[in-house]
């Protein structure tokens, strides 16, 4: 028993050696936060500056006497009279951890020993993730829907194949993602009803998981709306010259429907289209017009739009003007041009007025034509003419005045004719005399033409 007692004051004497050895060394170890708000599977940094007074190298290491994290670090030599430091990285080992945990710096020949308290921040995966949904509102159970997720990573750590599910009565999906630090992605869930849901709300819900955990479950509620059953009937129908449109809008749903309906016409088709009804909204662009209707739709009611273009009628219209047209020129046409000139104008002292009247005619056609009559016509206040060249015509008087006439055989396409003579006049009244048009009458076909020249005007 005295043996034992010996042996224990021995081993006690020992110990206080021992700690008051560390207490006298002069080393100072501080501790700073690198990283110590994590989520529970991320690594926590703290960085050991120890300031090494002594005048000898000393070795340190470092040590966790729990379950709870792996320290991944080597030793660190601190040269005399120097300071060094070191990133602490602790590794999580479960998710469920304590956020107080001691690290124990100790010399590698067991001079120095001191403990540091580590605080660190553990975070709820809800607070590192946030979810923002985005749903149409209300949802059509009749068409495919598009369901958004706004994924948000709020903490600078990567996560991994990140499963992400939405999920109620109706449908299901989800999708896998990866998320690097502060990251934000935006998934689209298309989803389709099959079966018509009624009107209502319906809780959805949108799980998040994590190394195959559940690591967030959340739940909202999404509107299915009370959509109208819109059936729409398009009936073409064209033909020659002529095209035909009706659209039929039938309401068989439950609620009001507000419809759009719209055609595009160019610039010419607008000219001869007519619609039933008019059109609420008439607009250019860059093809033509735009015809728009616009129209409320109460369960059980039909609107019909007929949109018309017909070229019938304006084409039946234009055929006559063509031909009246034709007709009014081919009865008025004249092939043969005349022109009626006075030349050569002369009075002499005894107040006699002597002139020289030319007649031009010329063939426009590309034919020749036969007999061909030239009239011309000389007051009675005109001396008798002379002096007609080589073509002399016929001379009728009368108490109107003197007629003269050429008769022409042929004047052949494009052929050229000049016919003169001269005469005078006295008058003893200051004024203005008047020669009569020259006249050209010849046959075109089965028709009698006749062209003019213009009058002459003389002044004296």
């Amino acid at each position: 028993m005295k043996q034992l007692q010996k042996k224990g004051l021995i081993l006690l004497l020992f110990i206080i050696l021992a700690t008051f050895n560390v207490w006298a060394l002069d080393i100072d170890v501080q501790v700073t936060p690198v990283q110590d708000k994590v989520v529970p599977s991320q690594n926590a940094i703290f960085k050991f500056e120890i300031t090494n007074n002594e005048r000898r190298d000393i070795t340190f290491s470092f040590s966790y006497l729990d379950i709870y994290w792996r320290l991944k670090t080597d030793k660190l030599i601190v040269e005399a009279q120097s300071t060094k430091a070191i990133d602490l990285v602790l590794e999580p080992q479960k998710e469920e951890k304590p956020d107080l945990l001691t690290i124990i710096v100790a010399s590698s020949d067991k001079t120095f020993r001191e403990e540091k308290l580590l605080k660190v921040n553990l975070l709820d995966y809800r607070d590192a993730i946030r979810i923002e949904p985005i749903i149409p509102e209300p949802l059509d159970p009749r068409k495919s829907n598009v369901i958004k997720l706004k994924i948000l990573n709020l903490q600078d750590f990567s996560f991994s194949s990140l499963r992400i599910k939405i999920e109620s009565e109706f449908f299901g999906d989800q999708e896998m993602i990866d998320l690097d630090p502060f990251e934000t992605r935006t998934l689209d869930f298309p989803i389709d009803f099959d079966v018509l849901v009624e009107e209502g709300s319906y809780p959805m819900k949108i799980q998040t998981f994590y190394n195959d955990k559940l690591i967030k479950d959340e739940s909202l509620d999404i509107n299915i709306g009370s959509y109208p059953e819109l059936k729409e009937i398009v009936s073409p129908k064209s033909g020659l010259l002529y095209k035909r449109v009706e659209v039929t809008k039938e309401n068989k749903g439950n609620t009001d429907s507000f419809e759009f309906y719209s055609k595009e016409v160019s610039l010419f088709q607008r000219l001869f289209t007519d619609t039933q009804p008019k059109a609420t909204k008439i607009t250019r662009s860059g093809n033509g017009y735009i015809y728009s209707w616009q129209f409320k739709l109460e369960p059980g009611d039909t609107r019909t739009i007929v949109m018309e273009t017909d070229y019938r009628w304006p084409t039946v219209i234009a055929i006559i003007i063509l031909i009246l047209a034709f007709i009014i020129y081919y009865f008025t046409k004249s092939d043969i041009s005349v022109s009626k000139k006075v030349m050569d104008i002369v009075t002499d002292k005894s107040g006699i007025t002597k002139m020289k009247v030319v007649i031009h005619l010329k063939n426009k056609s590309l034919g020749t034509i036969r007999n061909v009559k030239v009239m011309d016509k000389l007051p009675i206040v005109i001396n008798n003419p002379d002096s007609f060249g080589t073509a002399h015509p016929k001379l009728i008087r009368s108490v109107h005045g003197t007629k003269l006439i050429w008769d022409i055989v042929a004047l052949s396409k494009k052929e050229e004719r000049i016919f003169s003579y001269n005469a005078s006049y006295k008058l003893k009244v200051i004024g203005k005399l008047t020669l009569p048009r020259t006249l050209v009458r010849y046959r075109s076909g089965f028709r009698n033409v006749l062209a003019r020249s213009s009058q002459v005007r003389l002044f004296h």
